[in-house]
């Protein structure tokens, strides 16, 4: 029988893969940086998104008999809150590296709403108001005690 070899491949040789690995591995986590929207473009407009929930209010508010010439403003609490991911031992993950090093972002929160004013024809109606204010709590899942609705002119 032949004497088999062990071979091994050079010290050298590994060395230059792990170098070309990692080079190869920094050029992509640049361009993917790149690529990524910038802050200003994941910033929700906050003006457009209350516009948007008194719109929903103002309709499902009209939805309601003995209720018309609805006007809707609501007030939102904070701005818009990024969730960022975390590791199983709760530290948080990290993107890129560098000066390209950036937190691994899940989603972005809304803003709370902090409060709903509707003024109506119909509002000095208790019964109307008391309906209202439970229809508005439960579809903007907010407490009783921050809607208020009062008769228009």
């Amino acid at each position: 029988m032949g004497k088999e070899k062990n071979k091994k491949p050079p010290r050298q040789l590994i060395i230059i893969l792990l170098v070309a690995v990692g080079a190869l591995m920094l050029l992509l986590g640049v361009r993917g940086e790149r690529a990524s929207p910038t802050e200003a473009e994941n910033t929700p407009d906050l003006q457009a998104y209350s516009e948007y929930l008194e719109g929903r209010a103002k309709e499902l508010a009209e939805s309601v008999y003995g209720v018309s010439d609805v006007r809707v403003v609501i007030t939102l609490e904070g701005g818009a809150k990024k969730v960022h991911a975390v590791d199983a031992d709760g530290k948080y993950l990290v993107l890129g590296s560098g000066s390209s090093a950036h937190l691994a972002e899940v989603c972005t929160d809304s803003p709370r709403i902090a409060g709903i004013g509707i003024t109506c024809r119909g509002g000095e109606n208790e019964a109307i108001r008391d309906e209202l204010t439970a229809l508005i709590s439960a579809a903007f899942g907010i407490g009783m005690n921050k809607i208020h609705i009062s008769p228009s002119d």
